[in-house]
């Protein structure tokens, strides 16, 4: 078991079971396509398909992770530092930050599975981005690894 180690997180944001259970549809959908010309091509376009659709999920699924100090949200990388207010989103307050609240200069790392996460303001002048939106489903989790990162900065400083 891996020690935690204060102002780490680690989080993939992989579709959830019920996603890859709805896409499992695919197979009697392409297998009554392609019955008329055989129902063994059927049945193997759709296990093929089934099997291409989860892997471009699961192999491009979004990253989070505090680590060393530094944020890192969907391959996106700032500097704990750098961060100001963070606010734990549920599902109803992430719909609002996403929506009508939304600022187009905020970055933006949102899995449309996950219904919760975090606002993350940005606090360096040279940066025109005000705040992150950044999915995850241990919000509060990600954002004490984060608050953790900060006050081990500041120490280190």
């Amino acid at each position: 078991m891996a020690e935690h180690t204060p102002g780490t997180f680690a989080e993939r944001l992989y579709p959830s079971t019920s996603f890859f259970l709805a896409v499992l549809l695919l197979i009697p959908a392409l297998t009554v396509l392609f019955t008329p010309y055989s129902l063994q091509a059927g049945i193997i376009a759709g296990v093929v398909a089934y099997a291409l659709v989860c892997a471009i999920f699961i192999l491009t699924s979004r990253k989070v992770e505090v680590q060393d100090g530094v944020f890192n949200a969907g391959g996106v990388k700032i500097d704990v530092k750098h961060l100001g207010e963070i606010e734990v989103l549920d599902s109803q307050q992430l719909r609002v930050a996403i929506g009508r609240r939304l600022d187009a200069r905020a970055y933006l790392c949102v899995s449309g599975w996950v219904h919760s996460g975090v606002r993350v303001t940005i606090t360096d002048p040279s940066d025109n981005t005000p705040y992150w939106v950044v999915t995850s489903r241990k919000p509060k989790q990600l954002a004490a690894a984060i608050r953790e990162a900060q006050g081990a900065s500041t120490s280190a400083a």
